[in-house]
């Protein structure tokens, strides 16, 4: 799928309760299964990488700065209001594909390359966790939901080697 077409489908996705709302995650993962669970979605079991997923719930950096900043980055990315997110109380994802698949190892350097955009420390440490999915789309049940979806154009994260410092934070 294009970007834009992720954002339409995050846009035209809706239920009742959250969790009647489908994953997303850009990695491709093999056919083994967690030993404890029977899941195909764990780390070990992570195949290629697509892009990165980043999850915001600190509740204090507004929807609009996240747009504004990564558009100031030039990095491609979809930043959409999670689920849960209001006015209020900002929860946000920022979604950025790869250039070409890559091996799994390599996506914690890209997450830390977008968390360094915005200083550092700011995404929650899931973002981090290499088979963590996201809920996609509107939550009916949140009555203040600040549901959007924006598409930033810009350089794929993995062609941003002048972000490579902020791999070290």
């Amino acid at each position: 799928m294009t970007l834009d077409e992720v954002r339409d489908l995050v846009l035209g996705t809706e239920a009742r309760r959250k969790e009647g709302l489908p994953l997303i995650k850009l990695a491709s993962f093999g056919e083994d299964r967690a030993p404890d669970s029977g899941c195909l979605r764990f780390d070990d079991n992570v195949l290629k990488v697509h892009g990165a997923e980043l999850d915001y719930d600190q509740e204090k950096i507004p929807f609009d700065t996240f747009v504004a900043t990564m558009r100031k980055a030039g990095v491609r990315a979809l930043v959409y209001g999670s689920p849960s997110c209001t006015k209020k109380k900002p929860r946000v994802r920022v979604i950025a594909p790869f250039s070409k698949l890559l091996s799994p190892e390599r996506r914690a350097a890209f997450v830390s390359r977008i968390d360094g955009i915005f200083g550092g420390n700011v995404f929650s440490r899931e973002s981090w966790t290499l088979s963590q999915t996201y809920y996609i789309g509107r939550d009916h049940s949140n009555e203040h939901a600040d549901f959007r979806a924006v598409v930033i154009d810009g350089d794929c994260i993995d062609k941003r080697d002048d972000l490579r410092k902020f791999e070290e934070i």
